[in-house]
């Protein structure tokens, strides 16, 4: 192939690649709008106010909020108490809060057991767990 053919062939490439990108740029730009309502609501986050709320949900005394622990109730109230403030309807029903059936279980004695004589080769390591 001659370089004059190999640079037309470029050209096309080049007309192809750039009407292909024009085309997925156009195809794609609506998802790049941002709806007015979400701006007008996030421009009222404050960093104050974010550290305020994270702070007290990630604090120790909320000793990680664990499902169907007090302190998971403790956060999921302060929630609804937030947003019953912003005048959010609850969307269950008019309530913030949905009824899940949990099940829990507790193990008495837990120990660790070393499979392997070269577990450090291997790191493995097995959680025995033991039912009472």
């Amino acid at each position: 192939m001659s370089s004059l053919a190999i640079k037309i062939k470029n050209k096309q490439m080049n007309k192809r690649f750039l009407l292909t990108s024009a085309l997925a740029l156009g195809i794609s730009w609506g998802s790049f709008a941002q709806n007015p309502v979400q701006v007008k609501y996030a421009k009222t986050i404050t960093e104050a106010d974010l550290e305020e709320y994270l702070t007290f949900l990630a604090s120790d005394e909320m000793r990680g909020r664990d499902t169907g622990s007090p302190e998971g109730l403790i956060a999921a109230n302060y929630l609804a108490d937030f947003y019953k403030e912003l005048g959010l309807t609850g969307p269950v029903d008019g309530s913030y809060f949905q009824q899940v059936p949990l099940v829990s279980a507790k193990f008495e004695k837990v120990s660790l057991k070393w499979v392997s004589p070269t577990w450090l080769k291997t790191r493995i390591l097995f959680l025995s767990v033991m039912e009472t």
